[in-house]
């Protein structure tokens, strides 16, 4: 099965992680420049940390490098999600920069239009998972029966 993901933070990589160990394919699309949400270099504001200790905020699958403090900083967190990225695979599966513009229903499936490098591309995928935080500005589509 092809499945889009929406969002390289948090919840869009470790998605794509448990995904594509199932043997489904993923791509996983951001406009952010790096991996992690909210944690992103052109998000994240001067000074940030977690709010949780690092043992705490880390995957069980995954902790983070001991010498990080007790509360990461923002960047951190980035080059800690970058990492994981990495270490299962999921920064092949990224398209970085690239704004997804809409999510069509088709025959079995969803069209995904995306701008990258400023040209729309359509893709088919059989499914589509929204992972775009509860941080960005909701996008509800209106469509007949939606009440």
């Amino acid at each position: 099965m092809r499945v889009a993901i929406v969002g390289a933070g948090i919840s869009g990589l470790t998605t794509a992680k448990v995904l594509t160990q199932a043997g489904h394919d993923v791509v996983v699309f951001d406009r952010c420049p790096d991996v992690g949400g909210v944690w992103s270099r052109t998000r994240r504001y001067p000074g940030v940390t977690t709010q949780s200790p690092a043992a705490q905020y880390a995957f069980s699958d995954f902790p983070m490098p001991k010498d990080f403090p007790e509360w990461p900083t923002g960047r951190q967190v980035q080059e800690y999600l970058a990492s994981y990225a990495r270490n299962f695979g999921i920064d092949s599966l990224l398209r970085l920069e690239t704004q997804v513009e809409s999510v069509v229903p088709d025959a079995g499936g969803w069209l995904v239009t995306t701008k990258g490098d400023g040209v729309p591309e359509t893709e088919r995928f059989d499914r589509v998972v929204v992972a775009n935080g509860v941080f960005c500005e909701p996008a509800v589509p209106k469509f007949p029966g939606v009440d």
